[in-house]
């Protein structure tokens, strides 16, 4: 059916149809109570009013009556006002750089791991307790290890990597649309940085924030307190956040934080392992996420 031909009926499922719930494909899978659930209207952000007048209304009803996802945290949910991105694995591939780089890291130490896909796990978490834990490396040899790390790194490893299919466009319109978009990557933060600029990215991003080079900011949870303290003037709440991640590190960093944190799973985590530590909901393409954000078609992505 075409956009015009649809008309809001709350009675039935608060979504735009024609009356036929099987007939559009546009209902945000909430039939049985009626009402918007977790999910808010973006139609009041962007001044815009639903074809009869209203506005939904947060759903308050039990989970077992209505069907729709995630009731038990409706009071926490509010319109989302800040678009948080990992990078490794959300915005950019980098596995060739990064795998590359532990293998010329380990030759210094005399051990050679052919197999790049071995090498995977360093993709996420800061790199040293990875060396120590998966090599048995003492602290000041996986610290070592690190620097040789960026020996290589700093010089070709930074841009073995690829943006993702759609990332770009949707950085772009999230801007457009007035979100504060930020950065939040246990990555170096001068890495991201050129990272960034290298696909003509910088510029969208109202806050970067990496790790640092001497540790003192390494995991997820400490890149998001650097980036609440640099957020502070901004007067934004952190249940109007949201992180955008692809590993257990970004949902238990995001939990610790204490905000929101939706999974793509084209990254390097598995749906298993993120839903376990508190990833919010999960999704296939960047694409799907942006419409959960924006909430005007809420349900209609390809949730995991």
């Amino acid at each position: 059916l075409e956009p015009e031909q649809h008309r809001f009926l709350p009675s039935d499922c608060g979504g735009y149809h024609s009356g036929e719930e099987k007939g559009c494909g546009r209902c945000p899978r909430h039939a049985a109570c009626g009402r918007g659930c977790a999910y808010r209207d973006s139609s009041a952000r962007r001044g815009r009013e639903r074809p009869d007048g209203s506005k939904r209304k947060a759903c308050d009803v039990k989970p077992a009556a209505c069907g729709g996802p995630r009731h038990e945290r409706n009071e926490e949910i509010t319109m989302i006002k800040a678009v948080l991105f990992d990078l490794d694995g959300t915005i950019i591939n980098s596995e060739e750089g990064i795998t590359k780089c532990v293998q010329y890291a380990l030759r210094a130490y005399g051990i050679d791991e052919p197999d790049c896909t071995k090498l995977r796990c360093f993709i996420g978490p800061p790199l040293d307790p990875v060396f120590r834990e998966k090599y048995g490396m003492t602290e000041a040899e996986a610290w070592q290890s690190v620097e040789k790390y960026r020996e290589r790194f700093d010089v070709k490893g930074i841009f073995e990597c690829s943006l993702y299919d759609g990332v770009r466009e949707a950085i772009a319109r999230f801007k457009e649309h007035g979100y504060l978009l930020a950065l939040a990557s246990s990555k170096p933060e001068t890495a991201c940085r050129r990272i960034l600029e290298h696909f003509d990215l910088l510029g969208y991003f109202d806050e970067v924030v990496g790790s640092t080079l001497d540790g003192s900011i390494s995991t997820k949870a400490e890149v998001l307190e650097e980036l609440g303290r640099r957020m502070a003037g901004s007067h934004i709440g952190k249940n109007e956040l949201c992180l955008i991640g692809d590993t257990k590190y970004d949902a238990a960093g995001a939990k610790v934080f204490g905000i929101r944190c939706i999974g793509v799973s084209y990254g390097f985590g598995t749906r298993e392992e993120l839903l376990a530590v508190g990833m919010y909901d999960m999704y296939i393409r960047i694409a799907e996420v942006e419409t959960y954000i924006e909430n005007d078609a809420a349900g209609e992505g390809e949730a995991e």
